[in-house]
């Protein structure tokens, strides 16, 4: 049985994957083309256009956020065996995108109920802060905070040789960081 060859080509249109280790010996080419929110990609009778849905951050689209996360997993993935250290990274990075999304979208629905739903004026909305959208958000960007800062202790855990020594101060801010935020939230519930 031969092994398993995969070549991955990007350029700023397409991703192409090949395969020749299929059941019957065929070659199989897979290609996933991508196109930013400004160009037409005819493919086929098809063609990509602007995405409806548009991240309010720096114009970005959710498409590009959603291809540069598919493309660092398909990075991650196409060595033979990954290690358990590269699938906690990914999981990480994934759920911290996710906390980020979330945290945007409480942003977003604040500032809708502040200047459009709320009887109050809007600083006044925000100087509440037992709000249960401002509890949500703060309890978000503390998950978020906590997972950037597992991966960068994790990181420079790696960087120093595996030395717990060069990671103990930052361990030990983390765990107070953890603990000044569960008690911010738990203060204002």
């Amino acid at each position: 049985m031969t092994p398993r060859r995969r070549e991955v080509c990007f350029n700023a249109m397409t991703s192409t994957f090949v395969n020749d280790d299929d059941a019957d010996g065929t070659r199989r080419t897979f290609t996933l083309i991508v196109a930013p929110p400004w160009l037409n990609a005819p493919h086929g009778s098809h063609t990509l256009t602007r995405p409806a849905i548009r991240c309010p951050l720096r114009g970005h689209s959710i498409w590009d956020q959603f291809h540069a996360l598919c493309l660092s997993s398909v990075l991650v993935f196409q060595e033979k065996q990954t290690n358990l250290s590269q699938r906690v990274r990914l999981a990480a990075l994934c759920s911290l995108f996710c906390f980020c999304t979330v945290h945007s979208a409480l942003g977003m629905r604040g500032l809708y109920i502040a200047f459009f739903v709320s009887d109050l004026p809007p600083d006044t909305f925000y100087l509440d802060h037992t709000e249960p959208l401002d509890l949500s958000g703060k309890a978000v960007y503390a998950a978020a905070t906590v997972i950037a800062d597992c991966l960068l202790i994790f990181r420079a855990y790696t960087v120093f040789s595996r030395s717990w020594k060069a990671v103990l101060f930052p361990c030990l801010s983390l765990a107070t960081t953890l603990g000044s935020w569960i008690a911010l939230i738990h203060a204002y519930s």
